[in-house]
């Protein structure tokens, strides 16, 4: 019993010792051209180093587990599986309006309230009324 309450007050957060800190400090001042340097090297080779993915998307060497987990590379990889352009989205894609324009898709609901598909709209109308 007297080990369980010594393993349940072992919770306490660990702090360096002062003489492990003093050691660490001298051996990054002693060896901070050396530690800088190998960082350097090591960001330019694995961190920095941009990539392009087979979807066609460039991503930082970093980052490439979550690319290959992103829904944007899951469309755009859909896309060069069927056939399909990977740079054009349905969104981008221009269809004809009945009343004679060219309008993206995602931006049907503002041209529906322009004045001149209203008047169409109303020219329309007026030809099926009389």
């Amino acid at each position: 019993m007297n080990n369980n309450s010594e393993i349940i007050n072992n919770d306490k957060k660990w702090k360096r010792s002062s003489a492990l800190a003093t050691a660490q400090k001298k051996y990054y001042e002693k060896n901070k051209n050396k530690l800088t340097a190998d960082q350097i090297k090591y960001n330019k080779e694995y961190v920095k180093k941009e990539i392009k993915c087979e979807c066609g998307v460039h991503y930082k060497m970093a980052s490439k587990y979550l690319h290959m987990r992103s829904k944007k590379h899951e469309r755009r990889m859909e896309k060069l599986k069927n056939g399909d352009d990977p740079n054009i989205s349905n969104s981008m894609t221009k269809t004809p309006c009945e009343c004679g324009s060219l309008i993206l898709k995602r931006n049907q609901k503002v041209h529906e309230t322009s004045t001149k598909h209203k008047k169409y709209m109303e020219e329309k109308r007026c030809i099926i009324i009389n």
